[in-house]
């Protein structure tokens, strides 16, 4: 499927990344988690796989962060 970066789709999964990080970052992790899952999108998508990982550690769930690292980049692990 081809994905534009200039379409409302990309703006919404942007807006949707930026809802959920400054959640995050006030520290409603649980919230932010929700809202993380709606994110889809290409344009966002390492930031989403950052955001996962920062949201699995700030809630004490490091061998999930392992997995996530595991699953993306094998070849770190």
């Amino acid at each position: 499927m081809f994905f534009s970066h200039y379409s409302l789709e990309a703006a919404n999964a942007v807006f949707t990344y930026n809802l959920a990080a400054s959640l995050a970052i006030f520290g409603d992790y649980e919230l932010a988690r929700t809202r993380i899952i709606l994110c889809r999108h290409p344009v966002v998508a390492f930031h989403v796989k950052m955001l996962e990982m920062y949201l699995e550690l700030q809630t004490g769930n490091v061998e999930n962060c392992k997995k996530l690292i595991a699953l993306d980049t094998p070849q770190y692990f």
